[in-house]
């Protein structure tokens, strides 16, 4: 009994801690030599993320006045003033600087504006709560429907899904095993 106790007290206090859903290689395989190489030369990979502004009535369109100031200074300011740590320099872009075709639906009811990441996976996954942060006071307007989607914001959902999976799996698994052993 004093080791079922014990196990329990140990689990619930240390296990959080213990637990990882980082993903990484014990030796150094020739694709990761490979991928260091990579990066040395070309300087980190960052992760590409878009953000997609929709309309939420046909009157607002990607040609009104309103659209333009809310893409522009609700998003893509506050976006902007995260900073080359943050955001990539010269990736963040919007339909409004250059009227480029593909940055608009055919509907023209909806944008989006594509951006990479600074710095590596780890760096990414890391300030990805900024952008996220940018987005979801974006939420708040009524007005428009506001989605982020890319390989950061989508590793993060993962991260956090497998993390609490995890925790719930482990917390009834090693007291079970313990039972068992004893």
């Amino acid at each position: 009994m004093l080791a079922l106790v014990l196990g329990f007290l140990l689990v619930s206090t240390l296990l959080s801690s213990a637990l990882t859903t980082a993903f990484r290689f014990t030796s150094t395989p020739e694709a990761q030599r490979a991928l260091d190489i990579k990066e040395m030369l070309r300087g980190p990979v960052g992760t590409n993320e878009v953000v997609i502004v929709q309309s939420g009535s046909d009157d607002l369109n990607v040609d009104s006045d309103a659209f333009q100031s809310f893409v522009e200074l609700d998003l893509f300011a506050k976006l902007e003033a995260l900073g080359p740590e943050v955001i990539k320099a010269g990736t963040l872009i919007n339909y409004y600087q250059d009227r480029a075709p593909f940055l608009a639906s055919g509907n023209r009811l909806a944008t989006i504006i594509p951006f990479t990441m600074a710095g590596d996976y780890d760096d990414s996954t890391d300030n990805i709560d900024k952008v996220l942060d940018v987005v979801d006071t974006a939420k708040g307007n009524s007005d428009f429907k506001v989605l982020i989607t890319g390989q950061a914001t989508v590793g993060k959902t993962f991260q956090e899904i497998s993390q609490e999976d995890l925790k719930k799996g482990e917390s009834y698994g090693i007291p079970i095993a313990l039972i068992i052993l004893i």
